[in-house]
């Protein structure tokens, strides 16, 4: 069966609110899961804080970063990750079992359905990973030096880097109009953004050339910028993630928009 979105309706703020305000909503029900996160997450923490104690027992600075930058960084780093809503997994499974013809004929955009479900789903996970981060990392490293006076500027960074997450989720969901099976492309997705978006460590950490090419990759604005504001902040430092996070927000939204009209013109699903 040929699904084709309807293009004809205007997107409205209003539709996407209530969305966004109803997943937000219903993730509060499953905040047990956030606890467990908090788990994993501590002991991510607890391990990184042993490895650059030791690292950093006989040096202050190691590429600029001190032991307490080191781990606040990963704390803002990880908390973007732990906080994901797994949207990917949705969008196959309604592709899979045909329900996404149901969806795809309500009155609204379907990448930006998910994408507000998915940005309030993440957002309720995101505050007790945070407040989780800012315990952890001040028992284990001690406060960090201009964390307020950051933070106002960073937290937006933050917000906007798990946009770009979620918006590079979507487009990865959204081939499984073609593949069924997204998966693989997602696990690549996931170790670059580890890699070039500088999840475990900053990116000041690499050699020269990786360094470089990791620091303009959209990978780094979803990750590695938004925690470097806050744990080394400057206005060049914001500017940048701001001006970078914007243009590839807007590749993002090109690209989900070009994917999703060609999927409208050609899929298939099976089993609706």
């Amino acid at each position: 069966m040929n699904i084709h979105p309807n293009r004809r309706l205007t997107p409205s703020i209003t539709k996407y609110r209530r969305i966004f305000l109803h997943s937000a909503k219903h993730q509060f029900t499953y905040l047990h899961a956030a606890l467990l996160s908090c788990l994993l997450y501590a002991l991510i923490l607890f391990i990184f804080f042993s490895i650059w104690k030791a690292a950093y027992s006989k040096r202050s600075l190691i590429a600029g970063f001190s032991m307490v930058q080191c781990l606040w960084y990963l704390s803002f780093s990880q908390s973007l990750e732990f906080s994901r809503y797994r949207i990917l997994g949705d969008i196959q499974n309604e592709v899979k079992d045909g329900t996404v013809a149901y969806t795809l004929a309500r009155p609204y955009s379907y990448p930006l359905y998910q994408f507000f479900r998915a940005y309030g789903g993440s957002l309720v996970f995101l505050v007790p990973i945070l407040t989780a981060g800012f315990i952890l990392s001040s028992l284990f490293a001690g406060p960090l030096p201009g964390y307020w006076r950051s933070l106002p500027f960073g937290l937006p960074l933050l917000l906007l880097g798990q946009a770009l997450n979620l918006g590079r989720f979507i487009i990865i969901g959204l081939t499984a109009f073609w593949l069924e099976e997204s998966t693989p492309i997602a696990w690549i997705a996931q170790k670059l953004n580890f890699i070039l978006g500088g999840l475990l460590i900053p990116i000041d950490f690499y050699p020269g050339a990786l360094a470089r090419i990791s620091r303009l990759s959209p990978f780094a604005f979803s990750t590695y910028w938004p925690a470097r504001t806050i744990v080394d902040f400057s206005w060049m430092t914001f500017l940048t993630a701001l001006l970078g996070q914007i243009v590839y927000l807007t590749l993002t939204a090109l690209i989900c928009a070009g994917i999703y009209r060609a999927a409208g013109r050609r899929i298939e699903v099976q089993g609706g």
